[in-house]
């Protein structure tokens, strides 16, 4: 019997299989692109908010429901169902932003 130790290896220190590494290189690349869809909702989401002060400012609604049919229709057609049921999320963030920007305290 030798004095070796062999404990098995660390997580970190485990050698990835092919298959182990395809999945973490894979969803490294999910999550790039995840927050470049954040970063694009937030910027849609500014962009509705200035609509709807428009609107708002010149005595209109705050939501276009012909424009959000467009909008539905478009993800719809594009990606099928699921783009119909994501069309309607995404309208739901951005619909609020006024009343969320209203609601914000300042400097608190």
């Amino acid at each position: 019997m030798t004095g070796h130790n062999s404990c098995p290896p660390s997580e970190s220190e485990r050698v990835l299989t092919p298959a182990e590494q395809v999945v973490q290189t894979t969803r490294g690349r999910i999550d790039e692109i995840d927050d470049q869809i954040i970063g694009l909702i937030e910027q849609r989401r500014k962009l509705s908010t200035e609509i709807q002060s428009a609107r708002l400012g010149a005595g209109g609604t705050k939501i276009s429901y012909g424009r959000e049919n467009v909008v539905i229709g478009r993800y719809s057609r594009e990606l099928g169902k699921p783009g119909r049921v994501l069309s309607l999320a995404i309208l739901e963030v951005c619909r609020g932003a006024l009343d969320r920007a209203a609601r914000r305290p300042s400097d608190s």
